[in-house]
């Protein structure tokens, strides 16, 4: 079943015979959350596990048969250049992730709301003050020109973003710092955005 139906990039294949292939990336995501990539008309599972497993960069050429498909051994193959190119644009499609949260107003005179109380499930986040409502939201990797305050531990085991503060406060959250996580290749923080999907109904 194709869900969520994205074209992200466009790549070229090139053969043996130097004879060029031009193919539309597609991502499609199954009813259980699996992501399918898809080159041209036929899936490429293989590729689908490197992207998961965040193995970048990818280190070794994708072979494929003329029509997209995973064929080892096929003389048409994607360049590895070219195929962490896509894993990156495609990752920025799937870092996403919903979480529960506070929305107050600022204290001081500044404008606007922030958002605290950050969690993965309504239970926490109701935790901190059963008297709030709750929001869930959508948080997902900032793209290049959109400020933010906010910053998003991409945790690699969990696939998902595991822990959301402002920016000016979260390296706390790590005993050395999440230098020192990156390095061990346990995650990866970003500059997120957090997008309001609902308010959920007081339970008391």
């Amino acid at each position: 079943m194709k869900l969520n139906y994205e074209e992200v990039t466009k790549c070229v294949a090139v053969s043996e015979k130097g004879e060029e292939f031009h193919y539309n990336i597609l991502v499609y995501q199954t009813k259980d959350g699996k992501y399918i990539i898809s080159f041209g008309r036929g899936p490429c599972s293989y590729y689908l596990t490197t992207l998961l497993e965040h193995k970048i960069p990818y280190e070794k050429k994708l072979c494929i048969d003329i029509m997209g498909r995973n064929h080892s051994g096929s003389p048409v193959n994607i360049e590895k250049e070219v195929l962490n190119k896509v894993i990156e644009t495609t990752l920025q499609y799937i870092k996403g992730t919903i979480m529960y949260c506070h929305k107050d107003p600022y204290s001081d005179n500044r404008s606007g709301f922030f958002y605290d109380d950050i969690s993965l499930t309504s239970e926490t986040t109701r935790s901190y003050n059963y008297k709030k409502s709750i929001l869930k939201v959508l948080v997902r990797k900032a793209e290049d020109d959109e400020s933010t305050e906010y910053n998003g531990w991409w945790d690699f085991k969990e696939n998902k973003f595991t822990m959301v503060h402002h920016s000016k406060v979260i390296n706390i959250c790590f005993p050395y710092g999440y230098k020192a996580e990156e390095e061990a290749g346990h995650g990866k923080l970003y500059k997120v955005i957090i997008e309001d999907i609902i308010e959920l109904e007081k339970e008391w």
